[in-house]
């Protein structure tokens, strides 16, 4: 299964979850931060970015899929 990473732009702080989807990984990251997130572009900068990672390898590239909040 592939695992995603989430980056909350407004402390960068990172969050590891693994998902099917980026759809999936939305959802789950959601729940974990308490928040209804999307992949639709808001009216604003996205406050989350995410990216999918590789389990085996140490290093990953910046995320880079804008993840917008639902208020």
């Amino acid at each position: 299964m592939p695992m995603y990473r989430i980056l909350r732009v407004s402390d960068n702080e990172t969050f590891d979850k693994d998902a099917r989807d980026d759809e999936h990984a939305v959802v789950v990251f959601g729940e974990l931060l308490g928040v209804t997130l999307t992949l639709a572009e808001g009216p604003a900068a996205p406050p989350y970015m995410m990216g999918r990672i590789e389990k085996e390898v140490s290093w990953t590239k910046k995320p880079d899929i804008a993840v917008y909040e639902i208020p």
